[in-house]
């Protein structure tokens, strides 16, 4: 039976056969000795002047509302950070690979790697499906991930190179779910995904990447 999940307009077509699994690693590039690339945008990233490489807490969203749209990475099978949700930090543990491993270290991208000795086991994510969700990142510009090299167990077990709303391998995707836009840009969720087929994976990365509005 098809799901249909409606995000900012966009109509994303799922697989009722899902599978659950454990992330146990992302790495998105940053040093000679990773094998992912970064997630970049066209424009920059929201940066808010009081956040950092992780999720807010609630205590601080509620005394500084903006930081509910800073830009962050995580490894979460929940979502983002809201006034009464906390998105954890990578898996609990130091984000690892380089000494500028899973942050931005330029306006425009996201580089690094963030893992957990134990994994990160998936949820139900945006696109009704299993996932877990790996950064927010806020933006008045396109989004582009071409190899977003992942480490899963469970029904999906192994190491796969994932494209950021286009080609999956392995029976997993890397999927943006469109949030709100507050001024910052639009929140973008990142999720490794089990839910849609390849066909609908093409079908959201030329609606999603097409349907990025700039700022007026």
């Amino acid at each position: 039976m098809l799901k249909i999940t409606c995000a900012a307009g966009l109509l994303v077509a799922a697989s009722g056969a899902n599978a659950a699994f454990s992330l146990n690693s992302v790495d998105l590039g940053g040093d000679a000795a990773s094998f992912g690339s970064p997630i970049t945008t066209s424009t920059s990233y929201y940066q808010d002047a009081f956040g950092n490489n992780y999720a807010a807490t609630q205590v601080f969203i509620g005394a500084f509302p903006s930081l509910a749209s800073d830009s962050y990475i995580c490894m979460d099978p929940v979502g983002p950070s809201t006034a009464t949700y906390q998105a954890a930090a990578p898996g609990g543990s130091t984000p690892g690979f380089s000494s500028t491993a899973g942050h931005f270290d330029a306006a425009n991208a996201v580089t690094g790697g963030y893992f957990t000795g134990g994994g990160v086991a998936s949820g139900t994510d945006p696109f009704g499906g299993n996932g877990v969700m790996i950064a927010q990142l806020t933006t008045d510009g396109a989004l582009t991930g071409d190899n977003i090299r992942v480490n899963t167990s469970g029904d999906q077990t192994g190491t796969f190179s994932l494209e950021l709303n286009g080609a999956g391998e392995g029976g997993l995707f890397a999927l943006a779910f469109a949030g709100a836009d507050n001024g910052f840009g639009t929140e973008w969720q990142i999720w490794v995904t089990d839910a849609p087929t390849p066909g609908a994976a093409a079908l959201l990365g030329l609606a999603g990447l097409a349907g990025v509005r700039r700022r007026r």
